[in-house]
């Protein structure tokens, strides 16, 4: 009697997505800051920049978003919806901290700490 080899099963593995990491936090000396939508999230979640520093928002999700600042900010700031790719650039003129939100999705939170 003969046996013939059976060829083994293939199995398929699966590799996980790659992670990248997200800042909780940015600080940046000099006039400029980027933040990311992403997710339903700003990352990072929050920046500390100079006074007369630009802050520029780019939304990558595929939702509309909006950049707005919650009171009491030193200066109130508010984008037009977002669409996939389109930027927001606010330019901060006075030292605090700026707690904003996204309109559309109020549980969307960041910061930026204004430093003299």
């Amino acid at each position: 009697m003969s046996t013939t080899p059976i060829p083994p099963t293939a199995t398929t593995m699966v590799m996980p997505a790659p992670v990248t990491p997200v800042a909780a936090a940015s600080s940046s000396s000099s006039g400029e800051a980027s933040v990311t939508i992403q997710n339903y999230s700003f990352i990072p979640a929050s920046v500390t920049v100079s006074n007369g520093a630009t802050v520029t928002w780019t939304n990558r999700d595929h939702d509309f978003h909006t950049v707005t600042s919650v009171l009491p900010s030193p200066m109130a700031f508010n984008s037009p919806l977002l669409d996939q790719g389109d930027t927001f650039q606010f330019t901060f003129n006075q030292t605090g901290t700026y707690t904003y939100i996204c309109n559309i999705h109020s549980f969307m939170r960041g910061t930026v700490i204004v430093a003299p």
